[in-house]
């Protein structure tokens, strides 16, 4: 199979495939669709000419039955994690990439709506040591009242990242940056949660 970039339909056999669609056909029934897609045949070792062709075709407006679309949302989700898959590309990256905004397209085509990925939250235990960076403008910093002030403004930063009240205790501050309106501060410290 000769492949020439990064995306699916880079790559002879998905342009084998939709010849006849860029020879000038303007218009594709659903059951044209099926059996067009229904003659590939991939191999478990590679799905790019079915995930390849189907996104080609969606991305020039052909109809693709949910048979089709759900099985390629299947197989390049399946290559996104396949190791062995993406490394025979000439870019692992990028053709890693590219399934990522393949796989959008597929979920926008069935309409799913995909979960953003939100991030797991730090374990935090009592009394570790833990670091935070936070920045204030310098009229903050002056009328907050001193190193109190500093560590209220501290603490509010800390619960509204973690999402409960924790603070610090034992705390060393280190100006990690400034400019001539505000100031990045280093607050490390034992962790105080209050539960």
């Amino acid at each position: 199979m000769g492949a020439w970039g990064e995306k699916s339909y880079d790559c002879d056999c998905v342009m084998d495939n939709v010849s006849d669609l860029t020879d000038g056909v303007k218009t594709l029934t659903l059951a044209q669709s099926d059996k067009l897609l229904g003659k590939i045949k991939p191999t478990k070792y590679d799905i790019t000419e079915l995930v390849g062709t189907v996104i080609f075709m969606l991305e020039r407006k052909y109809p693709v039955s949910k048979k089709y679309l759900n099985k390629t949302l299947k197989d390049a989700n399946a290559a996104l994690v396949d190791d062995g898959y993406l490394s025979s590309w000439g870019n692992p990256a990028k053709r890693q990439a590219n399934l990522k905004k393949e796989i959008t397209i597929l979920q926008k085509a069935l309409g799913v709506t995909p979960k953003p990925k939100t991030p797991k939250p730090k374990v935090l235990k009592h009394g570790e040591e833990h670091s935070i960076t936070f920045d204030m403008d310098l009229g903050d910093l002056i009328d907050c009242g001193g190193i109190e002030g500093v560590n209220n403004i501290m603490d509010e930063a800390m619960s509204t990242k973690y999402g409960y009240s924790v603070s610090l205790t034992d705390i060393s501050y280190e100006v990690s940056a400034h400019t001539k309106n505000s100031v990045t501060i280093l607050a490390s410290g034992l962790l105080d949660i209050q539960e």
